[in-house]
């Protein structure tokens, strides 16, 4: 029977057997995930093997954060990220999607090993990220923060007219909390973001981003609305100027394809 701290929450020694528990069964638990990416690699996307995919990885993900083990659950959601564009029809198979996931299937059983063995979760963190900044080298990420969708999809629809789906990957929240954990532990290049949120301020939320060493360059915007509800449209502001000046979203993106933002 799980003990509890007193407070509604597992005590650590239980928390630890359940980790164990979770790292030891890992494999078996990746064993139909791993069966279904070799027959789509055979044979093509076939949508049963892949909602079966994303099944089993949308379970590893929720169980690794629920037992505290993010850098698992970070991999995991780069991974349920690529199936569900896959199953949506928003990507097509290719032989590179196939790499990608393979890459980050092996980097979720090597996690799980470390984690095992003891290695310092610093050191987890800095080969998850390794592995994620290998995964998109080629690829500016984006994030839109927002909390109207007709916001988001008319900024994302812009951006991949502008830029290509190939060029860059768009990540999307509506909410400034929730996005923290994923902009900590995923290698996004540029946020796009609301300035005011109810819970965590936009400003609030790029002051606690500043002082992790690795999110240094991440550069950051602010989305603004002008005209009247009929006629909106978007400007947006760097965030790190004292004086901010507003700029259109085709300046922006005239930024990114001349490398001054990326760059």
């Amino acid at each position: 029977m799980p003990q509890n701290n007193g407070r509604g929450g597992m005590s650590s020694s239980t928390l630890k057997i359940l980790q164990r528990d979770f790292l030891l069964d890992i494999e078996s638990r990746l064993k139909g995930f791993t069966e279904g990416l070799v027959r789509i690699k055979e044979v093509g996307f076939e949508k049963d093997p892949a909602n079966e995919m994303y099944r089993i990885i949308h379970n590893i993900k929720g169980t690794a954060a629920t037992l505290k083990m993010g850098e698992i659950s970070e991999a995991a959601y780069a991974m349920e990220k690529l199936l569900l564009d896959l199953v949506r029809g928003e990507k097509a198979f290719s032989i590179l999607l196939g790499e990608d996931l393979s890459l980050l299937l092996a980097g979720l059983k090597d996690m799980a090993h470390a984690y095992l063995k003891g290695v310092l979760p610093s050191e987890i963190k800095k080969e998850k990220n390794r592995m994620l900044k290998g995964l998109h080298a080629n690829t500016l990420q984006i994030m839109i923060v927002h909390e109207e969708p007709k916001v988001r999809h008319f900024i994302k629809e812009n951006v991949l007219n502008t830029l290509g789906a190939q060029r860059v990957e768009i990540w999307e929240s509506p909410d400034s909390l929730d996005v923290l954990p994923l902009v900590i532990g995923y290698p996004i290049d540029v946020m796009l973001l609301q300035e005011h949120f109810s819970v965590l301020d936009g400003r609030d939320l790029l002051k606690m981003l500043r002082v992790l060493e690795d999110k240094k360059d991440l550069r950051s915007f602010f989305i603004h609305a002008e005209g009247e509800p009929e006629a909106t449209k978007y400007v947006f502001s760097a965030t790190e100027d004292s004086t901010p000046k507003a700029i259109s979203l085709k300046e922006l993106l005239t930024a990114f394809t001349q490398g001054g933002i990326h760059g």
